[in-house]
């Protein structure tokens, strides 16, 4: 039933509030010990997300299948949560504070990709015991540095643009050009989760964003991963490995190689574990 209509099982969305009183959305899928997903910010819209990839709803369901527990939220300000003006590295991590204590998740996973990562890192420094893994997937140190490529220039110059005319191409340039790609996908997630000034805050925060200072106090079992051609050049995730005193980091060539690496790395998958 999924495949043809996946809205008709997506889990319900609850709410947990913030410490200044925010409500975030959040979602769980099975039971067991917790894995924490965070996508890029601003592309956070758990629920289209549930509908339109198929490869985050296998996994979840995966995961569930495997007696652990996939927990999604969207931060503030975005998708379903609670509207804001302005956006901060501590208000995000108070964002994953807040459905951490509301699940009651005394120890878990978290997982976090690109521009998320900082946030990762810093709830990681913050609340080292209450972690069991840390994955890292395709992180930077720096933002203006990992975003200085010719493709980011590219997309920084149409951020004056046309709302649609920036996202169409802006998502195209990083993620593909196809229509049933990740580019498109992006693009769907991102017009929906926020407005063209929200996002504008946010990547202009995201350029700011520097974790080189954090990642050397990350005291969790950590794994950095990359695939190749990815937006964030591999050599800034590796920077982030070299700074994590406890990371390993890996360079997945394929799809199947990236979710083999972080289904064993979390405990998930047994270490020959087939592709599932």
């Amino acid at each position: 039933a999924s495949a043809h209509n996946p809205s008709m099982n997506a889990p319900p969305i609850q709410y947990a509030r913030t410490t200044d009183g925010i409500s975030i959305a959040y979602c769980t899928v099975g039971e067991g010990k917790a894995l924490v997903y965070m996508p890029g910010v601003p592309f956070r819209h758990m629920s289209l997300l549930w509908t339109l990839s198929p490869e985050d709803r296998q996994l979840a369901q995966l995961l569930a299948s495997l007696g652990r527990r996939w927990v999604m939220f969207d931060p503030r300000g975005m998708g379903s949560s609670a509207p804001v003006d302005s956006f901060s590295l501590d208000a995000f991590v108070s964002d994953m504070e807040a459905v951490a204590d509301k699940l009651g998740l005394d120890k878990f996973d978290l997982l976090a990709t690109t521009y998320s990562n900082p946030i990762a890192v810093e709830y990681a420094v913050r609340h080292p015991d209450r972690l069991s893994h840390l994955v890292l997937s395709y992180p930077f140190l720096r933002g203006a540095e990992a975003l200085d490529t010719p493709a980011m220039r590219a997309v920084r110059a149409l951020r004056g643009h046309d709302w649609t005319v920036y996202t169409d191409a802006a998502m195209h340039i990083l993620f593909g050009r196809t229509e049933n790609d990740a580019g498109h996908l992006m693009t769907q997630i991102l017009r929906a989760a926020v407005t063209p000034e929200q996002a504008r805050q946010v990547f202009e925060m995201v350029d700011r964003f520097d974790m080189t200072e954090q990642a050397a106090q990350v005291d969790v079992p950590t794994l950095v991963i990359t695939e190749p051609h990815t937006f964030i050049p591999i050599d800034h995730s590796r920077a982030v490995a070299a700074t994590i005193p406890s990371a390993q980091f890996v360079l997945a060539e394929t799809r199947e190689e990236y979710i083999l690496a972080i289904g064993r790395f979390l405990g998930v998958l047994p270490g020959n574990a087939p592709t599932p």
